[in-house]
């Protein structure tokens, strides 16, 4: 999908990923703090934290630093 699609420009596109990366990226204590089990955790944490997602969460972080 193209950022036009969502009345962004490229730049606004970006910076609303980055922020949504950062958001997501600071789940587990947010789900915890929110009496999410351990046990729920984890087994989310298999998906939402797979290498691939990682890798891009940070890509994207890094790159508004």
């Amino acid at each position: 999908m193209s950022a036009t699609q969502y009345w962004l420009s490229p730049r606004d596109a970006l910076a609303e990923a980055r922020q949504v990366a950062r958001i997501v990226d600071n789940w587990q204590p947010h789900f915890a703090a929110n009496g999410i089990s351990e046990a729920s955790i984890e087994k989310l944490a298999r998906h939402i934290d797979r290498p691939f997602l990682q890798e891009q969460r940070l890509a994207l972080i890094l790159r508004g630093s």
